[in-house]
């Protein structure tokens, strides 16, 4: 497979940003770098190092999973329950009004920088729980 070297440059409309080697960069991070060499777009080179667990009880009325969090870097929600879980990226889910369904020992990693909003949860049926965790900073 091709890998893009430094002296890989791409021209448009009369730019000629370079590709540069990055450091503390994992394979296949990439940036955008204009012709001041300031990055435009791409990764944050800092590793998150701390992780919060949380178990919340299921439940047929909606339930916060997580509170906002602009700190927050990713999460991981699995549904330990034998009933569906229906996650919404809002204050409120529903079995109609939901972002994610989660089937039983269903799990969702959402990406790294994605979203940082209140997640909320309701089950199709009350009983065990969401198992959460969120990485931070």
């Amino acid at each position: 497979m091709p890998f893009l070297t430094p002296d890989v440059e791409i021209t448009q409309a009369g730019v000629t940003p370079t590709v540069r080697t990055l450091t503390n960069a994992i394979p296949f991070d990439v940036a955008v770098i204009d012709g001041n060499g300031d990055q435009l777009i791409g990764f944050d080179p800092s590793r998150p190092a701390t992780a919060t667990l949380t178990s919340v009880a299921s439940s047929v009325v909606s339930v916060v999973l997580l509170a906002s969090n602009p700190a927050r870097r990713k999460f991981i929600i699995y549904n330990d329950s034998t009933k569906k879980l229906f996650i919404a990226f809002a204050a409120t889910a529903s079995a109609s009004a939901y972002t994610i369904q989660l089937p039983l020992n269903g799990a969702f990693e959402a990406q790294m920088n994605d979203y940082t909003g209140v997640v909320s949860g309701i089950w199709s049926a009350a009983n065990d729980n969401a198992r959460i965790t969120e990485i931070t900073a």
